[in-house]
Protein backbone atom coordinates (compact mmCIF):
# COMPACT_ATOMS: atom_id res chain seq x y z
CA UNK A 1 0.00 0.00 0.00
CA UNK A 2 1.02 3.18 -0.43
CA UNK A 3 2.72 5.21 2.24
CA UNK A 4 3.72 2.03 3.79
CA UNK A 5 7.42 1.61 2.70
CA UNK A 6 8.02 5.16 4.60
CA UNK A 7 6.06 3.64 7.84
CA UNK A 8 8.38 0.60 7.94
CA UNK A 9 11.60 2.80 7.76
CA UNK A 10 9.77 4.91 11.22
CA UNK A 11 9.39 2.38 12.90
CA UNK A 12 12.81 0.92 12.08
CA UNK A 13 14.65 3.83 13.03
CA UNK A 14 12.46 4.06 16.31
CA UNK A 15 13.70 0.55 16.94
CA UNK A 16 17.43 1.85 15.87
CA UNK A 17 17.11 4.40 18.33
CA UNK A 18 15.71 2.82 21.13
CA UNK A 19 17.74 -0.13 21.27
CA UNK A 20 21.16 1.31 20.08
CA UNK A 21 23.21 0.49 22.92
CA UNK A 22 21.48 -2.90 23.84
CA UNK A 23 23.80 -5.18 22.40
CA UNK A 24 21.47 -8.09 23.40
CA UNK A 25 18.99 -6.96 21.08
CA UNK A 26 19.38 -7.96 16.83
CA UNK A 27 17.31 -6.03 15.02
CA UNK A 28 17.14 -8.25 12.05
CA UNK A 29 15.11 -8.05 9.15
CA UNK A 30 13.49 -10.38 6.37
CA UNK A 31 12.33 -9.10 2.68
CA UNK A 32 9.95 -11.84 0.57
CA UNK A 33 10.72 -12.27 -3.25
CA UNK A 34 8.78 -11.70 -5.71
CA UNK A 35 8.12 -11.12 -9.25
CA UNK A 36 7.78 -7.47 -8.20
CA UNK A 37 10.61 -7.11 -6.27
CA UNK A 38 13.57 -9.47 -7.50
CA UNK A 39 15.37 -6.91 -9.72
CA UNK A 40 15.50 -4.69 -6.39
CA UNK A 41 16.42 -6.67 -3.54
CA UNK A 42 20.42 -6.11 -4.39
CA UNK A 43 20.23 -2.35 -3.88
CA UNK A 44 17.40 -2.40 -0.63
CA UNK A 45 20.05 -4.74 1.01
CA UNK A 46 22.86 -2.49 0.25
CA UNK A 47 20.86 0.44 1.31
CA UNK A 48 19.43 -0.83 4.30
CA UNK A 49 22.93 -2.34 5.99
CA UNK A 50 23.90 1.72 5.33
CA UNK A 51 21.21 3.72 6.36
CA UNK A 52 20.55 1.45 9.44
CA UNK A 53 21.88 -0.02 12.26
CA UNK A 54 20.67 -3.31 11.38
CA UNK A 55 21.94 -6.73 13.13
CA UNK A 56 20.87 -9.02 9.49
CA UNK A 57 18.69 -9.05 6.40
CA UNK A 58 17.30 -12.23 4.93
CA UNK A 59 15.70 -12.63 1.82
CA UNK A 60 12.27 -15.29 2.15
CA UNK A 61 10.96 -17.04 -0.89
CA UNK A 62 7.35 -16.80 -0.63
CA UNK A 63 5.43 -19.24 0.25
CA UNK A 64 2.14 -21.04 0.36
CA UNK A 65 -0.98 -19.48 -1.39
CA UNK A 66 0.02 -15.80 -2.63
CA UNK A 67 -3.43 -13.79 -3.23
CA UNK A 68 -1.91 -13.03 -6.97
CA UNK A 69 -0.86 -16.13 -9.47
CA UNK A 70 2.63 -15.82 -10.78
CA UNK A 71 4.10 -13.85 -7.78
CA UNK A 72 6.08 -17.34 -6.52
CA UNK A 73 8.84 -16.80 -9.50
CA UNK A 74 12.41 -17.93 -7.63
CA UNK A 75 13.34 -21.08 -8.99
CA UNK A 76 16.80 -22.65 -7.18
CA UNK A 77 18.81 -21.45 -10.02
CA UNK A 78 17.88 -17.97 -9.32
CA UNK A 79 17.70 -18.54 -5.72
CA UNK A 80 22.08 -19.24 -6.23
CA UNK A 81 22.62 -16.32 -8.65
CA UNK A 82 21.08 -14.12 -5.68
CA UNK A 83 22.74 -15.45 -2.68
CA UNK A 84 26.25 -15.74 -4.42
CA UNK A 85 25.91 -11.80 -5.13
CA UNK A 86 24.53 -10.73 -1.80
CA UNK A 87 27.66 -12.59 0.27
CA UNK A 88 29.76 -9.17 0.12
CA UNK A 89 27.04 -7.81 2.15
CA UNK A 90 26.58 -10.53 4.54
CA UNK A 91 30.62 -9.97 5.04
CA UNK A 92 29.91 -6.44 6.22
CA UNK A 93 27.14 -8.09 8.35
CA UNK A 94 29.88 -10.30 9.52
CA UNK A 95 32.47 -7.39 10.48
CA UNK A 96 29.22 -5.32 11.99
CA UNK A 97 28.20 -8.41 14.39
CA UNK A 98 32.13 -8.71 15.16
CA UNK A 99 32.34 -5.02 16.58
CA UNK A 100 33.53 -4.34 20.25
CA UNK A 101 35.12 -8.34 19.83
CA UNK A 102 38.80 -9.02 20.09
CA UNK A 103 41.19 -11.79 19.35
CA UNK A 104 40.08 -15.49 18.50
CA UNK A 105 36.50 -14.78 19.33
CA UNK A 106 36.14 -12.01 16.74
CA UNK A 107 37.31 -14.92 14.19
CA UNK A 108 34.72 -17.27 15.33
CA UNK A 109 31.82 -14.80 15.41
CA UNK A 110 32.80 -13.81 11.83
CA UNK A 111 32.98 -18.00 10.86
CA UNK A 112 29.77 -18.52 12.75
CA UNK A 113 27.87 -16.10 11.13
CA UNK A 114 28.99 -15.99 7.56
CA UNK A 115 28.71 -20.05 7.80
CA UNK A 116 25.63 -20.27 8.97
CA UNK A 117 23.80 -17.96 6.91
CA UNK A 118 25.27 -19.44 3.81
CA UNK A 119 24.00 -22.96 4.74
CA UNK A 120 20.52 -21.96 5.42
CA UNK A 121 20.68 -20.63 1.79
CA UNK A 122 22.44 -23.42 0.71
CA UNK A 123 19.50 -25.25 2.37
CA UNK A 124 16.87 -23.31 1.12
CA UNK A 125 17.63 -23.15 -2.61
CA UNK A 126 17.55 -26.94 -2.65
CA UNK A 127 13.94 -26.65 -1.75
CA UNK A 128 12.38 -24.48 -3.84
CA UNK A 129 11.79 -26.42 -6.55
CA UNK A 130 10.83 -29.95 -4.54
CA UNK A 131 11.06 -31.07 -1.20
CA UNK A 132 14.71 -32.05 -0.47
CA UNK A 133 16.40 -33.64 2.84
CA UNK A 134 18.00 -31.08 4.86
CA UNK A 135 21.03 -33.49 5.88
CA UNK A 136 19.89 -32.65 9.10
CA UNK A 137 16.69 -33.00 11.38
CA UNK A 138 14.05 -30.70 11.17
CA UNK A 139 12.88 -30.05 15.13
CA UNK A 140 9.16 -28.52 14.49
CA UNK A 141 7.01 -28.40 17.12
CA UNK A 142 10.33 -29.18 19.86
CA UNK A 143 12.47 -25.54 19.10
CA UNK A 144 9.41 -24.02 17.35
CA UNK A 145 5.88 -23.15 17.99
CA UNK A 146 3.42 -21.22 15.58
CA UNK A 147 0.28 -19.13 17.57
CA UNK A 148 -1.96 -17.88 14.95
CA UNK A 149 -3.86 -14.84 15.63
CA UNK A 150 -7.00 -17.02 16.92
CA UNK A 151 -4.73 -18.84 19.35
CA UNK A 152 -4.28 -22.22 17.07
CA UNK A 153 -1.14 -23.29 16.69
CA UNK A 154 0.86 -25.50 14.79
CA UNK A 155 4.23 -26.72 14.74
CA UNK A 156 4.85 -24.69 11.63
CA UNK A 157 3.19 -22.77 9.60
CA UNK A 158 2.89 -25.10 6.81
CA UNK A 159 1.70 -27.58 9.20
CA UNK A 160 -2.35 -27.45 9.80
CA UNK A 161 -3.42 -26.23 13.31
CA UNK A 162 -3.82 -29.04 15.71
CA UNK A 163 -4.89 -27.45 18.83
CA UNK A 164 -5.92 -23.70 20.60
CA UNK A 165 -3.59 -22.11 23.20
CA UNK A 166 -6.70 -21.21 25.15
CA UNK A 167 -7.42 -25.03 25.46
CA UNK A 168 -3.84 -24.88 27.73
CA UNK A 169 -4.17 -21.82 30.05
CA UNK A 170 -1.91 -19.62 27.43
CA UNK A 171 0.77 -21.77 28.77
CA UNK A 172 3.38 -22.26 25.69
CA UNK A 173 5.52 -25.18 27.74
CA UNK A 174 1.80 -26.87 28.29
CA UNK A 175 1.36 -26.58 24.74
CA UNK A 176 5.01 -28.15 23.65
CA UNK A 177 4.27 -30.52 26.36
CA UNK A 178 1.09 -32.15 25.04
CA UNK A 179 -0.24 -34.91 23.67
CA UNK A 180 -1.26 -33.18 20.39
CA UNK A 181 2.51 -31.90 19.98
CA UNK A 182 3.75 -35.07 20.82
CA UNK A 183 1.34 -36.35 17.87
CA UNK A 184 2.52 -34.30 15.55
CA UNK A 185 6.73 -34.19 15.68
CA UNK A 186 6.31 -37.89 15.66
CA UNK A 187 4.17 -37.87 12.28
CA UNK A 188 6.75 -35.45 11.13
CA UNK A 189 9.65 -37.58 12.01
CA UNK A 190 12.33 -34.88 11.96
CA UNK A 191 10.79 -34.16 8.70
CA UNK A 192 12.04 -37.66 7.29
CA UNK A 193 8.33 -39.21 7.75
CA UNK A 194 6.24 -35.99 6.48
CA UNK A 195 8.81 -35.22 3.33
CA UNK A 196 7.90 -31.91 3.82
CA UNK A 197 11.35 -30.05 3.97
CA UNK A 198 11.09 -26.32 3.47
CA UNK A 199 12.52 -23.18 2.77
CA UNK A 200 11.74 -21.13 5.67
CA UNK A 201 14.98 -19.53 7.02
CA UNK A 202 13.54 -20.03 10.90
CA UNK A 203 12.98 -23.44 10.95
CA UNK A 204 16.13 -23.92 8.91
CA UNK A 205 18.54 -21.84 11.05
CA UNK A 206 17.26 -23.46 14.70
CA UNK A 207 17.29 -26.98 13.07
CA UNK A 208 21.35 -26.49 12.10
CA UNK A 209 21.53 -25.13 15.93
CA UNK A 210 19.75 -27.89 17.08
CA UNK A 211 21.85 -30.29 15.29
CA UNK A 212 25.52 -29.98 16.68
CA UNK A 213 27.04 -32.76 14.86
CA UNK A 214 25.90 -32.01 11.47
CA UNK A 215 26.01 -28.38 11.98
CA UNK A 216 29.87 -28.23 11.99
CA UNK A 217 30.38 -29.21 8.32
CA UNK A 218 27.75 -27.33 7.33
CA UNK A 219 28.75 -24.11 8.59
CA UNK A 220 32.35 -24.71 7.44
CA UNK A 221 31.13 -25.34 3.85
CA UNK A 222 29.62 -22.25 4.18
CA UNK A 223 32.05 -19.89 5.26
CA UNK A 224 34.88 -21.30 2.97
CA UNK A 225 32.00 -20.42 -0.12
CA UNK A 226 31.17 -16.99 1.45
CA UNK A 227 34.73 -16.44 1.49
CA UNK A 228 35.72 -17.19 -2.47
CA UNK A 229 32.50 -14.77 -2.81
CA UNK A 230 33.43 -12.14 -0.77
CA UNK A 231 34.43 -8.57 -2.23
CA UNK A 232 34.39 -5.72 -0.62
CA UNK A 233 32.32 -2.94 -0.94
CA UNK A 234 32.27 0.85 -0.64
CA UNK A 235 29.38 2.28 1.27
CA UNK A 236 29.67 5.32 0.55
CA UNK A 237 26.85 8.89 0.59
CA UNK A 238 27.53 8.80 -3.67
CA UNK A 239 26.00 4.90 -3.79
CA UNK A 240 23.55 5.62 -1.10
CA UNK A 241 22.36 8.74 -3.05
CA UNK A 242 22.45 7.05 -6.65
CA UNK A 243 20.34 4.00 -4.94
CA UNK A 244 17.90 6.69 -3.72
CA UNK A 245 17.40 8.63 -7.12
CA UNK A 246 17.17 5.45 -9.00
CA UNK A 247 14.36 4.44 -7.12
CA UNK A 248 12.89 7.57 -6.68
CA UNK A 249 12.75 7.90 -2.92
CA UNK A 250 11.48 10.96 -0.91
CA UNK A 251 14.32 12.54 0.64
CA UNK A 252 12.26 15.15 2.72
CA UNK A 253 9.96 12.18 3.80
CA UNK A 254 13.57 10.50 4.55
CA UNK A 255 15.11 13.55 6.38
CA UNK A 256 11.82 13.53 8.49
CA UNK A 257 12.11 10.37 10.02
CA UNK A 258 15.73 10.72 10.51
CA UNK A 259 17.37 8.80 7.88
CA UNK A 260 18.58 11.18 6.34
Amino acid sequence: MKGNFYKALETLKKVDEHFKDDGKVLKNMATVVTRYNVEEVHDLMLWMYARFNTSNHTIEAARGVTREDGVKILTEEMLKEIQDRIVPIYVAYADRMAEGVKGFRKYVTRFFYLGLIRAMYNIRAGNLDKPTPWGMDCTAGETTLVIDYDGRFRSCELRPPIGNIKEYGCDTQAVMQGDAMKKEVDEIGYGYKANCWCTHGCWIMSSIVFNPGKMVSKVFKGYRESKKLAKPITFDEALLRSIEDKYHLDREKLASIGVL
